[in-house]
C-alpha cells in the first residue's frame, strides 16, 4: 500500500504511525517512524486488514502540525490459478473468485496469438492458439474498487504436437494402428466409434500402437487418439484416424472330391482383387487366383486338409474362411480270380462303412443294360453275358455317403 500526503515547505521531517504496525517498519509498535519524503510504500501487510495511518509534520521551527488520519483496508489475497486443461493448441484456466472484484487483469508470457494482456469479469480464461511444447506463465491481479490484490502467477507447459497414426495389417475384424512415440507421454487413449462388437469404445494404451480386434466386417470406423503426460499435466490435441475394415470372405465349397484332387469354388466379394488359398498339410506354395474356383490335383489320398481362403484388396486382407475336407481313399485294387468265356469274377479291397461302390463296364454286355452302372457295398461281383475273346474295361470308384 502506498501512502502520500501534501508537501509542507517548512517541514523538517514527517512522522508516521501505522496501526497495526507492519513488520516492514523498523522499531517497536510504540515508536513512531520518521521520514523526509511525503510518501511511503507499506509492505508485508496482512490481507483484508483495516490499517489506521497517522501523519504529521515537524517544522524547522520545532513546532508540529495537526495530525492527518486515514483508514484503509487492504485487498484480499490474490486469486489462485487452477489449470484445468493444457492441450497442444489450447489451454483452460480458472481462478478462485474474489468478492467485489471489478475485473481480473491477466498477463500471459509469451503472448498467445499475439495477445499478452487479458481482462475478465468471470473466473475463467480460455487460451486459444497456444504453441506446442511451450512454457507459459500466467499472472493475475484482481482489481477492486480503489485497490487491487497482489499478483499471483502460474507456469505450465503446453502439450507436444498430437500423434500421427496410420493403420496396417487391416483385416475383416481387426487392424493394427501405429504412431511415433510422444516424448514424456505416460499413456495414450483411443476412443473408437462405433464401439467394438463387445461394446468397447475407450481404450487406455501404454505403447505406441494398438491392436484392435472384435470389429465388424466392412465397417467405417473413426478413432481419436490422445497422449497424456505422467501426472496428466497435459493432453495432446486429438488425432483422428479413419479406417474401414475389410469385407467378409465368402464361404468355400468343394465338389468332385477324389483321392488326389478336388474342385474349390467361392462367391465373388466386392473390393477383392485376388484370392489366396492355403493348405494344411501343405501341397506347395500358396495358390493365388483372380477367378472364383480352383482345381487342385496334387493331394494325398484319405487325408484331411484344412483349406483357408483369404481375399486380398488394395490395402487389406480379409479374415480367412477355413474349411476341412477329406480326400477320398486310394483307388481300389481289382483282381479277377476267375475268367470264363462268358463271365468273370471281380474282387477289390474293402473301405470304411460310410462308402459305397460304383462299378461300370465298357462295352456293356447285350441284355444287361439295366445292371450297369452297378451300385454296391460288396467287394465282389460276377459279370455275366460277356462275349468270348472280347476286351472289357472296368472302372470302380468309392463314393462317401
Amino acid at each position: 500500500m502506498e501512502i502520500q500526503w501534501t508537501t509542507i515547505p517548512e517541514a523538517a521531517h514527517y512522522v508516521l504511525d501505522v496501526y497495526p504496525r507492519p513488520e516492514s517498519l523498523p522499531g517497536s509498535a510504540e515508536e513512531y517512524f520518521e521520514l523526509l519524503e511525503n510518501s511511503i510504500l507499506l509492505t508485508e501487510l496482512r490481507a483484508e486488514t483495516r490499517y489506521e495511518i497517522t501523519v504529521w509534520a515537524v517544522l524547522i521551527s520545532g513546532s508540529t502540525t495537526n495530525e492527518a488520519v486515514v483508514s484503509q483496508t487492504t485487498a484480499p489475497l490474490p486469486p489462485k490459478i487452477i489449470l484445468k486443461e493444457a492441450r497442444t493448441t489450447r489451454a483452460a484456466l480458472i481462478f478462485t473468485p474474489i468478492k467485489s472484484t471489478i475485473e481480473y487483469k491477466i498477463t500471459v508470457d509469451p503472448p498467445v496469438a499475439g495477445i499478452s494482456d487479458f481482462s475478465r469479469t468471470s473466473t475463467k480464461l480460455d487460451l486459444l492458439q497456444t504453441r506446442p511444447d511451450v512454457e507459459y506463465t500466467v499472472t493475475i491481479i484482481a482489481q477492486l474498487e480503489g485497490k487491487a490484490t497482489d499478483s499471483r502467477a502460474l507456469t505450465f507447459t503446453s502439450a507436444p504436437p498430437p500423434v500421427v497414426a496410420s493403420g496396417k495389417d487391416k483385416r475383416s475384424t481387426s487392424i493394427r494402428i501405429n504412431w511415433d512415440p510422444v516424448p514424456e507421454a505416460h499413456r495414450y487413449y483411443a476412443e473408437i466409434t462405433p464401439p467394438t462388437n463387445s461394446g468397447i469404445s475407450r481404450i487406455p494404451i501404454y505403447t505406441n500402437f494398438v491392436q484392435l480386434s472384435d470389429l465388424k466386417e466392412d465397417t467405417f470406423y473413426n478413432m481419436t487418439i490422445t497422449a497424456v503426460s505422467a501426472r496428466s499435466t497435459w493432453t495432446t490435441d486429438d488425432h483422428i484416424c479413419e479406417f474401414s475394415t475389410a469385407p467378409k470372405m465368402s464361404k468355400l465349397t468343394t465338389s468332385d472330391v477324389t483321392s488326389h484332387a478336388m474342385m474349390l469354388s467361392w462367391l465373388e466379394v466386392d473390393k477383392i482383387e485376388m484370392y489366396r488359398l492355403e493348405f494344411s498339410p501343405s501341397i506347395g506354395a500358396s495358390k493365388y487366383e483372380t477367378a472364383f474356383d480352383l482345381f487342385v490335383d496334387n493331394m494325398e489320398p484319405d487325408t484331411e486338409y484344412e483349406i483357408a481362403i483369404i481375399g486380398i484388396g488394395d490395402d487389406f486382407e480379409t479374415d480367412p474362411y477355413r474349411l476341412k475336407r477329406f480326400t477320398a481313399p486310394p483307388a481300389p485294387v481289382i483282381n479277377f480270380p476267375s475268367i470264363k468265356s462268358r463271365r468273370l469274377d471281380l474282387e477289390w479291397n474293402s473301405l470304411p462303412d460310410d462308402y459305397y461302390w460304383i462299378v461300370n463296364i465298357y462295352p456293356v454286355p447285350a441284355g444287361h443294360e439295366d445292371t450297369w452302372p452297378l451300385k454296391t457295398e460288396e467287394t465282389t461281383f460276377t459279370a455275366l453275358g460277356l462275349e468270348p475273346e472280347s476286351e472289357y474295361s472296368f472302372t470302380i470308384r468309392a463314393v462317401s455317403e
